[in-house]
């Protein structure tokens, strides 16, 4: 397979999972059905980092190769990654991924019996809503590579 067909295989791949995130906010990465055709493994259940590694097959650089990268600039309408550490990895420091994180780590930590309570619904809404910023992200590489 070539490079550029292994990345718009990536793209669409990470399309689709978080297209099923964005619609199944309760679930994690690693509940996505379709995981089973790649034998239960993506590197940290990421198609942009398994893709981003096959190319440098170096954990240490392969975050410049990401492709979702470029893509956060274009979705980061209120600026926030203009202060982030250059240095750091864009999905560890304040990408759509980062916030989708970091509102799962709330909803595991926040013990809710019911998920009728509005905090609970509103986190799920949050968690929905930053997986549909990546979904977006993938969406402008596939018409990039039309």
């Amino acid at each position: 397979m070539t490079k550029n067909r292994k990345l718009i295989e990536a793209i669409k791949n990470c399309r689709n999972m978080w297209k099923w995130l964005k619609e199944n906010p309760t679930k994690d990465k690693n509940d996505w059905p379709e995981l089973s055709k790649f034998n239960n493994y993506i590197l940290n259940h990421c198609f942009a980092c398994d893709y981003a590694f096959s190319i440098t097959n170096d954990s240490n650089t392969m975050c410049k190769e990401c492709f979702l990268k470029d893509t956060w600039k274009q979705l980061d309408t209120d600026n926030v990654l203009d202060n982030v550490n250059k240095f750091m990895c864009e999905c560890i420091s304040y990408s759509p991924y980062h916030r989708w994180e970091f509102v799962r780590n709330l909803l595991e930590k926040v013990s809710i019996k019911s998920n009728k309570n509005l905090i609970y619904k509103m986190l799920l809404k949050e968690k929905s809503y930053y997986a549909s910023e990546i979904e977006a992200g993938c969406n402008i590489l596939l018409q990039k590579y039309k």
